[in-house]
C-alpha cells in the first residue's frame, strides 16, 4: 500500500496510528452515501468542514429556523456552529440538513480513558456521532420514561453500539481496552449525574463479549448498521429496570465523584448497594462490572493513585458480590452476557466472620435480610429505594 493516493485506501494506513478527519469523512460518504448526502461533517477543533454537496452555501442563502432544544432558536450558520461550539453531536433539521459536529477530545478528562491513545478516542467519538446519523433508532432525541426527569437511553445505545463496532473494525485488539473503558465511563457518568440516557453498558458489554469469537472486520458497511440495531434492540434496558437502577444507585451519586487512592468509601458503599437484598439485577451487573475494575491484583491506578481492595473486610465483600452474581436469574437477558467474575481470597478473609466459612456462597443472612449489604453503609445513607421523581 505504500505510495497509494486514495484516501479509502491511506485511511487504512494512516489512521492506524492517528486520526485523519478528512479520510475518515470520505470513508463515511462512500459507507453512508444516502445518509450523507445532505450531511456537513465539521471538525471544530480547526474549522475544517467537508461539503462536497455545497450545502453550506444553501444554507446561507435559504431562510430557515432550528430549534436546538432547551429553548435555543437558531436561523443562521454562525449560530447554529457557536451554540454546537466544541461538542460532538449529530444534529438534524427538519429540511433534512444534518450537522456532525466532532469537537476536541472529548473523553480526555475521564481517568477511565487514561491511558488509550487519543486517536482511539477521536474514531470512536466519530463513529458514535455518525451511528446517530445511519443506525435505526439512533435518531429522534431522549424519549423521557414515565413520570421522572429521566430519558431512555435507546439512541446512544444504537449510536454506542455503531460507533465501538466500527472501532473494533479498524483497530481489532487495539481497541480492547477503549471498549472496557467506554462501558466503566457510561456507568460512572450514570451515577455521577443521575443521566440514564447514555447507560449503555449493557450493549457495550455484550460486543465485546461476541468480539472474541464473530469476525466483524468482514461485515460490509451496511451490515455493519444492521448489527448496531440488533445489538440495541435485544440489550436495550427497559424503563422499570431503568428506573430501579436509578433508585438503587442514587445514594451513590454524591459519592462517586471522591473516589481516589486515599477513598475508597464510595466503593464500599457502591459494594453495600450491589449486595443488598432489593438490588435489580442490572445493579448487580453494572456495579460489580464497575467493582472488578477496581480489584485488579496490585491495585488499579486512577487519578494518579493506586487504588487498592484488599484486606479481609474485602475479601468478605468478594463473597457477597459474588452470591449477589450468582443470583441474577437464570433465564435473565444478563446471563447472555460475561457476568463479573470475582473471586474472593477466603484465607484472607476474618476466620470468625460467617461469610468466610461459606467458600465463596454468601450465608442466608446477606442473601434473605440485606443486613451484609447495609453493614459498610455510610452513616446516615438510608439503604432504601428513593422515589426517582418526587
Amino acid at each position: 500500500m505504500q505510495g497509494t493516493t486514495d484516501p479509502l485506501r491511506l485511511l487504512e494506513v494512516k489512521d492506524k496510528a492517528s486520526f485523519d478527519f478528512k479520510a475518515a469523512a470520505l470513508r463515511t460518504r462512500a459507507d453512508f452515501p444516502k445518509q450523507s448526502r445532505n450531511m456537513l461533517i465539521i471538525n471544530a477543533a480547526d474549522g475544517h468542514i467537508d461539503d462536497p454537496g455545497g450545502l453550506m452555501n444553501w444554507l446561507l442563502n435559504t431562510e430557515w429556523e432550528f430549534h436546538l432544544g432547551g429553548g435555543i432558536v437558531v436561523n443562521n450558520v454562525g449560530s447554529l456552529l457557536f451554540e454546537m461550539g466544541e461538542d460532538s453531536m449529530l444534529v438534524k433539521m427538519r429540511n433534512g440538513i444534518s450537522l456532525l459536529n466532532l469537537g476536541p477530545d472529548s473523553l480526555a478528562d475521564s481517568p477511565f480513558f487514561a491511558g488509550i491513545p487519543t486517536h482511539l478516542r477521536a474514531r470512536y467519538v466519530f463513529e458514535h456521532e455518525l451511528g446517530h446519523a445511519v443506525v435505526d433508532g439512533g435518531q429522534g432525541g431522549y424519549r423521557p420514561i414515565k413520570e421522572t426527569d429521566f430519558n431512555s437511553p435507546q439512541s446512544e445505545e444504537s449510536a454506542d453500539g455503531f460507533g465501538l463496532l466500527r472501532t473494533l473494525q479498524d483497530h481489532g485488539e487495539e481497541a480492547a481496552a477503549l471498549a472496557h473503558a467506554i462501558g466503566l465511563f457510561r456507568i460512572d457518568e450514570m451515577i455521577k449525574h443521575l443521566h440514564t440516557d447514555h447507560m449503555t453498558t449493557i450493549v457495550v458489554d455484550k460486543i465485546i463479549m461476541d468480539a472474541k469469537t464473530v469476525d466483524f472486520r468482514s461485515l460490509k458497511p451496511e451490515e455493519t448498521q444492521q448489527l448496531a440495531a440488533d445489538y440495541s434492540r435485544r440489550f436495550r434496558l427497559g424503563d422499570d429496570d431503568i428506573l430501579d437502577i436509578m433508585s438503587d444507585f442514587y445514594p451513590l451519586h454524591d459519592e462517586i465523584a471522591k473516589l481516589s487512592a486515599k477513598n475508597t468509601r464510595p466503593l464500599e458503599h457502591l459494594a453495600a448497594i450491589v449486595t443488598a437484598d432489593y438490588a435489580n439485577p442490572y445493579t448487580v451487573y453494572l456495579g460489580a462490572r464497575m467493582l472488578k475494575h477496581f480489584m485488579m491484583p496490585g491495585g488499579q491506578e486512577f487519578k494518579g493513585g493506586l487504588v487498592r481492595l484488599d484486606g479481609p473486610e474485602w475479601e468478605e465483600r468478594k463473597v457477597r458480590i459474588a452470591a449477589a452474581i450468582e443470583r441474577i436469574p437464570a433465564n435473565h437477558v444478563l446471563r447472555q452476557l460475561d457476568l463479573p467474575t470475582i473471586t474472593p481470597d477466603i484465607r484472607h478473609a476474618d476466620p470468625d466472620s460467617k461469610a468466610a466459612a461459606f467458600n465463596g456462597v454468601a450465608p442466608p443472612e446477606a442473601v434473605t435480610t440485606g443486613e451484609a449489604a447495609a453493614e459498610k453503609a455510610p452513616v446516615g445513607q438510608a439503604m432504601q429505594r428513593p422515589q426517582p421523581k418526587p
